[in-house]
């Protein structure tokens, strides 16, 4: 079977089930909308909030890198002496 058989098999298919051809066209379409809805809506949620937390972070926020302080000193409890 070559290539152009198998077009043309597939064309009969499609014509002789129009109605399960279309619902299945229309399920694919509203499939691909809504995933890119849902990819949208959560880039957009995303957006807000790192705009929102850009706003608190200069009052709100505070971070230091480094080890955790200890003994509530930041770099630790002093030594022992001697």
């Amino acid at each position: 079977m070559n290539v152009i058989q198998s077009i043309r098999l597939a064309l009969q298919g499609l014509t002789a089930n129009k109605l399960r051809s279309g619902l299945t066209m229309l399920g694919i379409i509203i499939g691909v909308a809504a995933v890119i809805a849902l990819v949208a809506v959560g880039q957009g949620a995303q957006a807000s909030v790192t705009q929102r937390s850009r706003a608190w972070a200069p009052t709100c926020w505070s971070s230091r890198l480094g080890p955790p302080s200890t003994a509530g000193h930041p770099r630790g409890p002093p030594a022992p002496k001697a």
